[in-house]
Parts: structure tokens; C-alpha cells; sequence
């Protein structure tokens, strides 16, 4: 809860310039402590339970106006049927207070709900009302019936007004108001019917205003409104009495237009019975003219007591008001000395602990530098040993050292030499790869003489059709002898690739399998020499050459 300050505003009431009877109805007295409480307060929900006119419902529609609050919301319940205490009427009533919401406060956030005060419940959340008033039927069971049910309604720390608590009310709500006033933190003002101002869920507004001076604000505000109510007479009974000045000028005009109607009469030969009447009639009128003169004469004197009176009170509001404002501004002082107290009490309670935290802190951290330091002589002590062991060591390392310094330069020289080897083994793996890919070349070629070799067969076994079961047998042992020869040129070729892979392939690999491959081409050279013993015309598959 924001804490302000309490200010005596000067507000103008735009709803007046519709409902002219708003500051003579009973709640007219209140609307500036009213107006005053709103701005203070700043409530985000405000609920009145009992519109009728809206004389303090359009009060805390201009307190929102003046104060800006845009985020504030007012509710008003009401049948706008009437009731017993205040009569029934008609829909007149609705009317006008929305026509007055239109036109004077159509940007404030204002909600009419026309029903029974029960129905409304479930409008509203529970504990979002700041601000409550409840004006409904007066009697005690009412009043109880309403307190009970909308109190879930209110806020924490909201505040509740209650109208028609004053003891000479003769209302029901007077009891049941001094019932609570006895169970709930609160006070009341008894003029203008009475207003009850209760806070039942926390007093912290009620401390609030006890700092900001509520002993003045009860003496402050019925003052205020008895000169309002005395300025409000005064100014009707100068009214009437200009109204009735205005009627004895036009009847004093009346009787001069009489009297020289009588002159004429008396010159005239009108009879003495019509004359006497006619001037029987004049007297009378002069008569009444008269005391009508005195009864104003009367009311002449009475305005001028009144005004007397009203600017006593006048002067009284005013030396009030001065008052209340000299002890404000002492209580502010005061307030603000507190404040300052408070706050350097606060903070020489905060250094103190620290203090005491500090020392506690220095007193552990001295018990252990004090063991820390014992701890650290029997570690010195050890320390010193140990470095006459390190020295002795150190005697050693650097003999080793030297010794490692030794090795360290045949390691390179070794490194060297590994690096030219690695180079050399590069060159070599070059080489072989080289050979690998012209070997590859010559299985492709081995593989393509093969196929033709296999053609040259197929025409030989047509060719010789007497010698068909010899040349069978030879081809079969042809077939075994190209089926060796593939998978052994397979295995080499998987051998070599495998051998490919190893980083110490070297020249000896090579060698193998040339001889490898020698031994291939051996054996078909004896297949083939074969061959040319059973049939001289055929060409060599190797050369391309013609036997025979």
C-alpha cells in the first residue's frame, strides 16, 4: 500500500449542474471528506451498494476524473425502484444517472448493474473491492444481511463507509453500526445523517490517517459542510427574499393603479355602496401589502443573522481549516523527524551487527591463523628437511641430466637417419605403386588374351570333330590350367594389394611376384605347347604368331 499524503481538495461537481438537490440531500455533507478519501487512497475497485441519485456515487466518479485514475473501476447496484425508506419512483431515476455518466464521465471505467445487491455477488471477485459503501435499506437486518455478504468481497486493508449511523436517525443501521463499530477498528461523523468509516480487514489505512491527522479531519470536515449547508441557505433566502421583493414591487404597482382608480371613482357618480367596496378592497390590499412587507422585513433581518452566522462560521471553517493545516504540516515535520529517527536507528542497528558480525569473524579468523601458524612452523620445519633432500637429489638430476643430455643428441642423430628412411620408404612405396598399377595394366591385358584363348578352344572343339573326345580332355585340363592360373593371379593380386598396405613393403614383394607371374606364364607356355603339338595352324595366343 502506496503511503500519500492527505490533501484538502477544492472539487467542483459536474453532476450538480443535473441534480441541482445533490449538496442539500442527506449525503451532501460528506462528499468532500468523500472526494478527499478517493484521492488518497487511489482504490483500483471501488462498489456502492444503493445508487438512487448518485450524490456519492458521482463523487467518486469525480475524484477518479480529477485524479486521473484510468485504471480504477466503480460499480454501482441498484433496483432503481425504490424502497421504503426512500420511496418508490420511477425509471426516471436510471435515466438521469446514465445520462449524467455520458455526458461527464464517459472515459472513467463506470458499471450500473440494476438488480438486488445479492445477485450482484457473482459480478464480482472476491477481495477486489478497496473501497465499499453500503446505502441500501436501513434497517438492521438489512444492513447486517449486506455487511455479511459483501465482506468476502472487500479487499485486504479495504475500507467500508456506511450511511445513516448518526444516533438521532432512528434507523436500524444506527444499531448495527455501533455493534461493529465495537468489533472493528473505525470512527464516524455524525452530521448529514452520519457516515461510518470501518476498516474490518487491517488498520493500516486507519494508522495512516491517524499520522496524516485524523483528529483534525473530525473536526475539518462537519465544519466545512455546516458552512456549505449555511452558504446553500443563505443563498436560497436571499433568493426568496429578491422573489418576494419582485412580487411586493409588482403589487405596489397593483395598489397605485387602485388608488387612482379610487381617485377617479370618487370623482365619478359611481354609488357609495360600489365605492366603499372598491375601497374597502384597496385597504385590504394595502393591508396585505403591508404585512407581507413586515413578514419580508422579518426574513430581511433573519438573512442578515444568517449571514452573520455564516460568516462567523466562515470565519471559524477558516481559522479550522488554518489550524488543521499548521498541525499537518507539524505532523509532517514530525513525521518526517520519525522517519529520518527510524531510519538512522535502522541503520546504526544494521552497522551494529555488522560489527558484531565482524568481530566474531576476527575472533574465529584469529583462532585459526593462530593454528594455522603452528601448523605452518611444524611445516617449515619440514620443509627445511626436505630441502636438504632436494638439494641432494638435485646433485643427482642434474647428473642425469647431463646423462640425458647425451642420449637426447644420439636420438636425434636417430631421428635423423629415421627421417631419411622414412623418406627413402616413401620413394619406394612411390615405386611400388608405380609397378602395382603396370601390373594391374598386365592382368587386364592377361584377362582379355584369356577370353580369346576361350574363343580359340570353342573353335578348336568344332574344328576337330574326329578328335572330339581328346581335344574334350585336353580343354578340360586347359580349363583347370586358365581357372589355376585366374585365382593365382587373383591370390597375387589380393597378396599384392594387401602387402601395398603395409608401411615395410619393400623390393623383396616385388621380386616374388615377378617370379609369381614368371610361373604363370611358364605354364601357359606349356599349355600352349601343347596345343601346338595337336594342331601346328593355330596362332600363338601370346604373340599373335602363326605355327607350323
Amino acid at each position: 500500500m502506496t503511503k500519500r499524503a492527505w490533501r484538502y481538495w477544492e472539487p467542483t461537481f459536474l453532476a450538480d449542474k443535473v441534480c441541482e438537490m445533490n449538496p442539500v440531500w442527506p449525503w451532501g455533507g460528506h462528499r468532500r471528506f468523500a472526494y478527499d478519501l478517493v484521492r488518497w487512497m487511489r482504490p483500483t475497485r471501488i462498489a456502492e451498494l444503493g445508487v438512487h441519485w448518485g450524490t456519492s456515487f458521482f463523487t467518486f466518479a469525480q475524484a477518479m476524473k480529477d485524479g486521473r485514475m484510468k485504471d480504477t473501476e466503480l460499480i454501482g447496484v441498484d433496483t432503481f425502484e425504490g424502497e421504503d425508506h426512500a420511496g418508490k419512483y420511477g425509471p426516471e431515476v436510471l435515466d438521469t444517472v446514465r445520462g449524467i455518466v455520458k455526458k461527464h464521465f464517459p472515459k472513467q471505467q463506470i458499471t450500473l448493474h440494476q438488480m438486488f445487491f445479492a445477485d450482484a455477488l457473482a459480478l464480482v471477485d472476491d477481495e477486489s473491492v478497496d473501497l465499499l459503501h453500503i446505502d441500501g435499506l436501513h434497517t438492521f437486518e438489512a444492513v447486517k444481511d449486506d455487511f455479511e455478504t459483501w465482506l468476502p468481497k472487500l479487499a485486504p486493508d479495504g475500507v467500508m463507509l456506511f450511511h445513516d449511523v448518526a444516533p438521532d436517525t432512528g434507523y436500524g443501521s444506527t444499531d448495527f453500526w455501533n455493534r461493529l463499530a465495537k468489533e472493528h477498528p473505525g470512527f464516524a461523523f455524525e452530521h448529514s445523517w452520519g457516515l461510518g468509516v470501518l476498516f474490518p480487514k487491517g488498520d493500516a489505512r486507519l494508522r495512516e490517517l491517524e499520522r496524516e491527522g485524523l483528529g483534525d479531519k473530525l473536526i475539518a470536515y462537519p465544519a466545512m459542510a455546516k458552512a456549505e449547508r449555511s452558504a446553500i441557505e443563505c443563498r436560497d433566502l436571499g433568493r426568496m427574499a429578491m422573489e418576494r421583493m419582485e412580487t411586493i414591487q409588482k403589487q405596489s404597482a397593483v395598489h397605485t393603479e387602485l388608488r387612482e382608480r379610487l381617485a377617479e371613482l370618487r370623482q365619478s357618480t359611481v354609488p357609495k355602496e360600489a365605492l366603499e367596496k372598491v375601497v374597502a378592497k384597496v385597504t385590504a390590499a394595502e393591508r396585505l401589502a403591508r404585512d407581507r412587507y413586515d413578514v419580508i422585513q422579518d426574513q430581511s433581518e433573519k438573512i442578515r443573522v444568517s449571514k452573520v452566522a455564516a460568516e462567523k462560521q466562515k470565519a471559524q471553517l477558516e481559522a479550522a481549516g488554518k489550524l488543521a493545516r499548521e498541525r499537518y504540516e507539524v505532523i509532517q515535520q514530525q513525521s518526517e523527524k520519525v522517519r529520518l529517527r527510524d531510519e538512522t536507528i535502522a541503520t546504526l542497528r544494521k552497522q551494529h551487527r555488522a560489527q558484531s558480525d565482524l568481530s566474531a569473524r576476527l575472533e574465529k579468523r584469529a583462532g585459526v591463523a593462530e593454528a594455522a601458524r603452528d601448523e605452518l612452523r611444524l611445516r617449515v620445519q619440514s620443509q627445511h628437511e626436505l630441502l636438504a633432500e632436494q638439494r641432494e637429489r638435485f646433485k643427482a638430476v642434474e647428473q642425469q641430466i647431463k646423462t640425458h643430455a647425451e642420449q637426447a643428441a644420439k636420438v636425434r642423430e636417430a631421428l635423423a637417419a629415421s627421417n631419411a628412411t622414412v623418406m627413402r620408404l616413401q620413394e619406394q612405396i612411390k615405386a611400388a605403386e608405380d609397378g602395382r598399377r603396370t601390373l594391374q595394366a598386365a592382368l587386364t591385358a592377361q584377362t582379355a588374351h584369356l577370353a580369346d584363348l576361350t574363343t580359340h578352344v570353342a573353335a578348336l572343339a568344332s574344328s576337330h570333330a574326329k578328335s572330339r573326345a581328346d581335344v574334350v580332355e585336353r580343354f578340360d585340363g586347359l580349363q583347370g590350367a586358365i581357372e589355376r592360373s585366374r585365382r593365382e593371379s587373383e591370390n597375387a593380386a589380393k597378396a599384392f594389394r594387401q602387402r601395398l598396405n603395409r608401411l615395410d613393403v619393400d623390393a623383396e614383394l616385388q621380386s616374388l611376384r615377378a617370379e609369381h607371374l614368371e610361373e604363370i606364364v611358364a605354364n601357359q607356355r606349356e599349355v600352349l605347347d601343347r596345343l601346338k603339338q595337336q594342331d601346328r595352324t593355330e596362332p600363338d595366343w601370346l604373340t599373335g604368331e602363326t605355327l607350323g
